[in-house]
């Protein structure tokens, strides 16, 4: 099975699947069910729970991306 880019999904959707991620995951699914079931890779899922574990929902939100800073 070929998984989607999740970059390419819209911010609204990943943010979901983030929460979905920790809702799964409280619930008792693995971390191997989870990606099955959200479409990305395991460790993604893994990242994402440590990163829920250390500082909570919001450390799941998406940032800004792309370059910062003065462009010359």
């Amino acid at each position: 099975m070929l998984r989607t880019d999740a970059r390419k999904r819209s911010t609204e959707v990943q943010q979901h699947n983030r929460e979905q991620t920790i809702r799964l995951f409280a619930d008792g699914m693995s971390r191997y069910e989870i990606a099955r079931v959200i479409d990305v890779h395991y460790a993604t899922v893994g990242d994402w729970i440590r990163r829920y574990e250390k500082g909570g929902l919001e450390a799941l939100q998406i940032g800004k991306r792309g370059r910062t800073g003065k462009y010359f």
